[in-house]
């Protein structure tokens, strides 16, 4: 675990990226970018050299602001929440497929975010979730 030491005086910043990303700018610090680098999955974080700016999946937008909080003294957020129907997003997205397309979508997803291959347990397991009461709400249909 790399050491977390906030900076003297200075600020992060949190704003809303492309659709589905956060946009981060901070002053740089070695050991929050390797933090940064661990925490959150290849697919879900990316470094633009042109705006030199970290973007984040905003499924991480928690741990994103927690991070930030543990090195700066300042984390200014301006971030658009979106309104959702649940508090699990795969829910979400696998409750709007119709049914024939819920299994196929399901193991696409779980290929990009399983532990093995960069994702979290936490992200599994919301998709596992979303899955099974997904699929319990279709077999209870007439």
């Amino acid at each position: 675990m790399p050491r977390q030491q906030k900076e003297q005086v200075s600020k992060a910043e949190i704003s809303q990226g492309p659709e589905g990303w956060l946009k981060t700018r901070f002053p740089y610090n070695a050991a929050l970018v390797a933090e940064l680098k661990d925490t959150f999955p290849v697919g879900h974080r990316k470094w633009d050299p042109g705006s030199q700016c970290w973007f984040v999946s905003d499924l991480y937008a928690e741990e994103l602001v927690a991070m930030l909080g543990r090195y700066f003294t300042e984390v200014v957020a301006n971030i658009k929440s979106a309104e959702k129907t649940s508090e699990n997003p795969f829910y979400d997205a696998l409750a709007a497929l119709p049914e024939a397309h819920i299994d196929r979508v399901f193991r696409s997803i779980a290929q990009a975010v399983h532990p093995d291959v960069g994702g979290t347990d936490a992200l599994m397991k919301q998709l596992n979730d979303a899955y099974a009461s997904v699929k319990n709400k279709a077999l209870k249909k007439p």
